[in-house]
């Protein structure tokens, strides 16, 4: 999983009571793999669980579904499951679960109409930029929990999830949860991408 799926707008989400909520959305006296049990002792964990729970729910519900795609649905997630708890086996387990979710937030808001926008309750997007070449296009779908604040950001084949930090103007996020040296940095409709290595990308917002 350490690859650019290593895997963040901010501002207009919306404040919900299940944000006052703790504990995932699974039932942790029942926790048997190691991986949930990581989830249930941390908080940012534990939200970005619940925020998966509601946006596979809207995805779901959703008015592109019919039931061979609710089977469909099932089945990925069924999958996505055994990709995160195989998180067991990394070093650095909680980014790994991190981004796990993250990803697969990133997924349901891009493939399924019921949970895109503000389908969940703490995310948006996916929000759409057009870009200077070589990157041509970025979809991000930004997560804001109580206390950290990501933003899913995916091109091409690549996704990178990243946490908000301070900034002088606009709002910037960077870097990885890896600590690598991306940089998606947003104001208004404007926004840049930095790459490890390479210059910053200007960037245009065009739908989200």
């Amino acid at each position: 999983m350490r690859t650019l799926l290593r895997v963040a707008m901010a501002a207009a989400l919306l404040t919900s009571p299940a944000a006052a909520q703790t504990g995932p959305s699974f039932d942790c006296a029942k926790a048997s793999h190691e991986v949930e049990r990581v989830i249930c002792s941390d908080p940012d964990l534990s939200v970005l669980d619940r925020e998966l729970a509601a946006v596979y729910g809207a995805a779901r519900s959703g008015p592109d579904m019919n039931q061979a795609r609710q089977a469909e649905l099932t089945a990925r997630q069924r999958h996505w499951i055994d990709s995160r708890n195989g998180c067991g086996q990394a070093s650095e387990l909680t980014a790994c679960i991190t981004a796990s979710y993250g990803q697969r937030i990133l997924e349901l808001k891009t493939h399924y109409t019921g949970a895109a926008g503000n389908g969940g309750q703490i995310s948006f997007g996916p929000v759409t930029y057009a870009c200077d070449a070589p990157v041509y296009g970025l979809e991000v779908v930004f997560i804001n929990g109580p206390v950290v604040r990501w933003a899913v950001v995916s091109w091409e084949d690549n996704a990178v999830m990243l946490v908000e930090t301070l900034a002088d103007d606009g709002t910037r996020y960077a870097p990885s949860l890896w600590g690598d040296p991306f940089e998606f940095w947003m104001w208004h409709d404007d926004a840049s991408f930095t790459q490890p290595g390479q210059p910053a990308l200007g960037c245009v917002r065009t739908q989200g």
